[in-house]
């Protein structure tokens, strides 16, 4: 049976000279799978966390509307520069808004 990666990580350097060449590739053979699982993990993660980020942008663009802060725009593209906007600010300048009614 072959040694996992993290076994041979905290093994001395002595015992990993006493190890064949065919005991050290066994192992990390046998865990080969371990990169490409975390590598598609990352991607995914990473899918989530931008979906969340634009999902976050449009938020703060709907709660800059509903409180009257005016929205810069970018003067090239003339897209909204919804990256200075705090969604917490406008979080809370809507339930002042909406304490006030």
């Amino acid at each position: 049976m072959a040694i996992s990666v993290m076994k041979l990580c905290t093994m001395t350097e002595a015992e990993l000279n006493k190890m064949t060449k065919a005991e050290l590739v066994a192992s990390i053979k046998c865990e080969a799978f371990y990169p490409n699982h975390y590598k598609g993990e990352a991607e995914k993660l990473q899918k989530i966390i931008n979906e969340n980020s634009t999902n976050e942008r449009a938020a703060c663009v709907m709660l800059a509307a509903l409180v009257g802060v005016d929205l810069e725009r970018n003067e090239y593209s003339g897209e909204i520069e919804s990256k200075k906007l705090n969604i917490l600010e406008l979080v809370g300048l809507a339930a002042k808004k909406l304490a006030e009614k």
